[in-house]
């Protein structure tokens, strides 16, 4: 018998298993890094996406009270740290190019290459930082059919945010010196609720109003367009709002007509009443419509707590000097749950919410939209007020619309202003339409 032979054939069984069992374990090896390497790339893709979806949350937040138009039409200098490296087609979308993104160490940045105009971004040049990271966000138009990018005309925009999850240790590479950052890039849809957009200064809902004018010393005007007073009543087989603008019509005295005053109404020049049902239910926007819907006006309600920033008890008066309710430059949303009395003087500016009646005898100014729902009653009266902008008046029962009630006396005054009114408007939340991830299959 050969031992030598044998032994030899043994050994090189040996070293085969050997090398066998090497390269499958340096397989295995290999392959659980890749594991590793791909389970950790989708982790920093996660929290990516997660401070976008922040940072999304956040912008919507600071939009409040915005002009979209203003926001659209306004460059920001933001640094350029790669020459040429905008998104072509989407440029104009995303708030800073994604390959800066994925390669800039915004912690550190190198020294930038030149500048470049930014249109509505809503966040610093170096962005916000969340974390180990930090989102930039811009605001651009929709596709709302104006051929103007810089203009908003159907209260809708589009918001894209950029988040980045800044490399950790070991995940940098030395290529030009940058990092290698995980980007995610969601976009949405939002829209501001224009259902609110009145078209007066003063705006009357339902079948019916008393109404009851004392002196001559009040003002309601309106413009080319707009007129002193509006009727809106969504009732075909009863008329709409002629009854309403008629009992308007009959409580005015003849020395009274000319202080109702803007575009030629039902009754001609003088007053200005008209009953513009009609002319809503024509609108493009559908929002409008929901203007006269008593059961839309009853949800508003419940919701406007939730959002204002001021609430008044039922019962509250508001006596006194320098009252404020807002100012110019900080507008906000009043919500007075109940009756109010406002017997001081002072200014307020934005959204002023009465749940019950509203005795109105200060010498008040306020800018804005009123809502007098509910109840709907509004006793005005004294001297030196006015309300800029528009008023809604609408008394609200189970059965739909009530009878609304309107004492105006003394110097009141009401002035349409639609500014002013988008302002009010401006202060609701936006209504996200839709909302997505931006992946290279989508925008290579």
């Amino acid at each position: 018998m050969n031992h030598r032979k044998d032994k030899g054939s043994a050994l090189l069984v040996v070293m085969l298993v050997a090398m066998s069992l090497s390269v499958l374990g340096l397989g295995i090896t290999l392959l659980s890094l890749d594991e590793y390497s791909s389970s950790a790339e989708y982790e920093n893709h996660l929290k990516a996406l997660q401070i976008a979806d922040a940072g999304f949350n956040a912008t919507k937040s600071a939009l409040r009270g915005t002009d979209f138009t203003t926001v659209l039409s306004t460059p920001v200098q933001i640094p350029e740290f790669i020459a040429g490296a905008d998104d072509g087609a989407f440029s104009y979308r995303n708030p800073l190019p994604l390959l800066e993104a994925r390669s800039i160490d915004f912690m550190s940045p190198p020294t930038r290459t030149g500048s470049r105009d930014v249109f509505g971004l809503l966040t610093p040049r170096y962005g916000i930082e969340i974390g180990n990271g930090r989102y930039f966000a811009k605001v651009s138009d929709n596709d709302d059919g104006d051929g103007d990018i810089y203009f908003d005309s159907d209260s809708t925009v589009v918001i894209r945010v950029v988040g980045i999850h800044r490399s950790g240790p070991g995940q940098s590479f030395a290529y030009d010196s940058t990092f290698r950052n995980s980007v995610a890039v969601i976009e949405s849809l939002v829209r501001r609720d224009a259902s609110m957009n009145v078209g007066s200064p003063l705006t009357l809902l339902g079948p019916n109003v008393t109404a009851e004018f004392n002196g001559n010393a009040f003002r309601i005007q309106g413009d080319s367009e707009t007129p002193g007073i509006s009727i809106l009543n969504d009732d075909p087989d009863g008329g709409d709002g002629s009854a309403a603008a008629q009992e308007i019509y009959n409580s005015l005295d003849t020395n009274q007509r000319s202080n109702v005053t803007g575009a030629s109404g039902d009754f001609g020049s003088l007053p200005s009443i008209r009953d513009d049902t009609e002319e809503m239910r024509e609108s493009e926007d559908e929002e409008l419509l929901k203007l006269m819907d008593p059961e839309f006006l009853a949800e508003l309600l419940e919701r406007i707590p939730l959002i204002a920033d001021e609430i008044y008890p039922d019962g509250t008066e508001l006596s006194g000097g320098d009252i404020e309710l807002g100012t110019r430059d900080n507008p906000q949303i009043t919500y007075v749950d109940g009756d109010f009395q406002l017997s001081g003087s002072g200014s307020g500016s934005g959204l002023l919410v009465v749940r019950g009646t509203f005795d109105y005898q200060g010498a008040f100014n306020y800018n804005g939209l009123v809502l007098v729902l509910g109840q709907g009653e509004l006793v005005m009266g004294g001297a030196n007020k006015s309300i800029t902008g528009g008023l809604l008046l609408a008394n609200l029962t189970d059965d739909g619309f009530g009878t609304a009630s309107l004492n105006l006396s003394g110097n009141s005054r009401f002035y349409f202003d639609g500014a002013k009114i988008q302002m009010a408007v401006n202060l609701f939340p936006l209504k996200t339409l839709m909302w997505r991830e931006i992946t290279p299959e989508i925008e290579p």
